[in-house]
């Protein structure tokens, strides 16, 4: 297989750059941080979700933020992902996803959960700004289990539960100590 890179230090680089922008899409979908999703994407990019397509900022955004509105579980658990560079810098990018949601109880108490089984074949393009970011991304559908049950379980007071109101737990250790500034590393250039 012949590399589009000088040496394989500048792929795994493409590599880890490409799999963060993946998990700060799943974070920032998860935790209602539509800046932290939106930064996954060129702003000139397309997103094809199927239920909406369009421009991330202006379509997607909107479309997620209403939908999110009953949801008070959200997760998005990456697995494969896979690379195909076509350029040092464009890659064909797949990754398996697995999606867990729980709505809000409805008035009869009912609980509906959602698991969905897709996967994220994304166009990554590496433009002057030297970050790794979605062009074009089409979600493509595997499967989904919808139930409904009631009452809905209640977690032992004790337990710490994931909140979507900028109050998990995780911001609030950030609030209270913000990370350090990293310095990031310029951009090895092909």
């Amino acid at each position: 297989m012949t590399s589009h890179f000088p040496a394989f230090l500048d792929e795994l680089e493409a590599r880890t750059r490409i799999h963060d922008t993946l998990l700060r899409f799943c974070r920032g979908i998860d935790r209602k941080d539509w800046e932290l999703l939106l930064s996954a994407f060129h702003d000139d990019a397309v997103d094809n979700h199927g239920w909406i397509t369009g421009s991330p900022r202006h379509d997607l955004v909107p479309g997620l933020q209403a939908r999110h509105e009953t949801v008070e579980h959200s997760a998005h658990m990456l697995t494969n992902v896979a690379c195909t560079f076509l350029s040092p810098t464009e890659a064909r990018v797949e990754s398996y996803v697995t999606v867990a949601q729980r709505e809000r109880p409805g008035s009869q108490g009912q609980v509906q959960r959602t698991q969905a089984l897709v996967r994220y074949v994304d166009l990554f393009q590496r433009r002057d700004d030297g970050d790794w970011l979605i062009a074009d991304r089409t979600l493509v559908y595997g499967d989904m289990i919808v139930t409904s049950s009631a009452p809905p379980f209640d977690l032992p007071a004790a337990f710490t539960v994931q909140r979507r109101d900028g109050n998990d737990p995780l911001e609030q250790a950030e609030a209270a100590r913000p990370p350090a500034k990293l310095q990031r590393r310029p951009t090895r250039q092909v």
